[in-house]
Parts: structure tokens; sequence; C-alpha cells
């Protein structure tokens, strides 16, 4: 499903309840792997999150002096696997 399509079943009120709904909103192949990992990134000191009180809500994600130093082992891995 689009997210035009999840955006009108929102404002159309077209969904059958209220589970049906988060489902199809939360759903995709990676949706919930990348909400964790990013939640664990942050929790480990490697992406800092800067929330900014206005409206609409703006939040910002950039990496931390320690998420940084995993560069080169990232960089590392691509020529390895390539």
């Amino acid at each position: 499903m689009s997210r035009d399509e999840v955006r009108d079943k929102i404002i159309n009120g077209d969904y059958n309840c209220a589970k049906e709904l988060t489902l199809s909103i939360i759903s995709g192949k990676w949706k919930i792997v990348v909400l964790w990992q990013l939640r664990e990134l942050i929790e480990d000191g490697v992406v800092h999150r800067e929330i900014y009180p206005e409206v609409p809500p703006k939040v910002e994600y950039s990496m931390t002096e320690l998420g940084m130093t995993l560069l080169p082992i990232v960089d590392m891995m691509y020529d390895w696997g390539t």
C-alpha cells in the first residue's frame, strides 16, 4: 500500500479498526527494523537525536563522534563485499 493510500485511509476514516490502521502504517519490509535500529544507535551513542520545539515538530539525526569512528569499518566491509 502506498503512502498516499495510507494517508487517504486515515483522512477518510476508511479502516475497520485501529489495529488495521496501525498495521497499514507500520507494515513494510524495513520500517520496524529501521526504527528499532535507530533507537538502539541513539542509546549506544552512535547517533544523536535533536528535538526542536517547533510547530510542526522537527527532529534531526546526526552521527556522533563515536559514530564517525565506525565509517572506516563500514567502508572496509563494503570494499570486502564488492
